[in-house]
């Protein structure tokens, strides 16, 4: 990743906050809205670590996890920069929420308070424009397809297709309807 590709990245993501991705609308997020923060320090975070054999960055991506530990207790979260998330990453509430390490996910993706993705015997992979309501916990080695909303504490420890609606614990199929009723603002290019 190079230092443009991180730019267009967050630009992406704040993008998914208000429709807008200029200065204004950045210094905003930037002072009032926790998730931005959080997904903005883990971008930083990510590029440092991709580019890490450049000295400088080496010595700067060991700050960065001096940091990190500091942006865990502040903002009670687990989103390392080993994670490979898509762009328009939107985390709406991001306290109580933590990610496996190796888990990957694709673009659009939506993220409440309270969620674990990941470990009880494996890594789930995560799709394009996947919603994820407050509280949910998925574990295993599962595939949750595009499209996807995960209703509010569900627990998911199978595969999900493309396009359905799950809740429950364990989680079950509600609907087909898939999550582009509650995408918003997923045109940035």
């Amino acid at each position: 990743m190079n230092f443009a590709q991180l730019i267009q990245l967050v630009r992406s993501d704040l993008y998914r906050y208000e429709g807008s991705s200029d200065l204004l609308t950045f210094f905003k997020n930037l002072l009032m809205n926790n998730g931005f923060i959080v997904s903005l320090h883990y971008r930083i975070g990510r590029y440092l670590y991709l580019n890490r054999q450049w000295p400088v960055h080496g010595i700067l991506l060991i700050l960065y996890k001096i940091y990190y530990r500091w942006l865990q207790f502040f903002f009670s979260c687990e989103i390392s920069y080993l994670n490979d998330i898509g762009s328009g990453f939107r985390f709406v509430h991001c306290v109580g929420s933590i990610l496996h390490p190796q888990i990957k996910i694709g673009k659009n993706f939506h993220l409440a308070q309270n969620v674990t993705l990941g470990d009880a015997g494996g890594i789930p992979t995560i799709g394009n424009n996947v919603v994820i309501a407050p509280g949910v916990k998925i574990f295993g080695p599962i595939q949750i397809g595009n499209g996807v909303v995960i209703g509010a504490n569900a627990v998911v420890n199978k595969d999900v297709p493309d396009n359905a609606r799950v809740g429950g614990v364990p989680a079950r199929v509600l609907s087909s309807k898939g999550s582009q009723e509650f995408m918003t603002y997923v045109d940035y290019e």
